[in-house]
């Protein structure tokens, strides 16, 4: 009886995990952004430094273990023409932000690390993204970069805290493949 309660569980646990995560990105609503390297363990999320206080511009994005600091949460806000921009909650004041997601250094190009900096409204292809489901609970997420044709990836595939997250050629290796698990409910405002 008890081998097939853990047999159940083995096999139901993962299916919970991928039933959170959705689909499709919704609009009015946070995310924890976690590499798809990371499988079930409890790291590998999105991160600012800082321990959740507000960002400052030019922070660096890396990889972390979870926890429930605004600097783990991301909203994805509609641009322009189909591109996105991937906000914390830590640059947000309600549903306003102050901040995004940002190419570091205005050049797009592989391994260009990512960080955050105040939303600029023109001149802003390095702030703006494309999320595309690619099945599983699985999505890669494109950099506006001549329509596309770069992703965002972990850094030398890793997951360890501290990784770098950054940019590189279109391609479909795990880490450059994400999960979305959304922050429960909507944003308040």
């Amino acid at each position: 009886m008890i081998n097939k309660l853990i047999k159940f569980f083995i096999i139901t646990l993962p299916l919970l995990l991928i039933s959170n995560t959705p689909a499709s990105i919704e609009n009015n609503k946070y995310y924890y952004i976690k590499s798809v390297v990371s499988g079930d363990a409890d790291r590998g999320y999105w991160d600012l430094p800082g321990g959740g206080r507000r960002y400052k511009n030019g922070d660096d994005l890396h990889l972390w273990a979870f926890d429930k600091g605004d600097d783990r949460k991301y909203m994805i806000t509609p641009a322009e023409n189909g591109w996105n921009y991937i906000s914390p909650a830590s640059a947000a004041s309600g549903t306003l932000f102050y901040g995004t997601v940002s190419i570091a250094g205005n050049t797009i190009e592989e391994g260009s690390k990512l960080d955050v900096r105040d939303i600029q409204l023109t001149d802003n292809t390095n702030q703006l993204f494309k999320v595309k489901h690619i099945g599983e609970g699985r999505f890669m997420i494109f950099v506006n970069s001549n329509g596309g044709g770069k992703v965002i990836c972990t850094e030398g595939g890793a997951d360890k805290n501290g990784t770098s997250v950054i940019v590189m050629n279109e391609n479909s290796t795990p880490s450059c493949q994400w999960r979305f698990i959304e922050v429960s409910g909507a944003v308040k405002n």
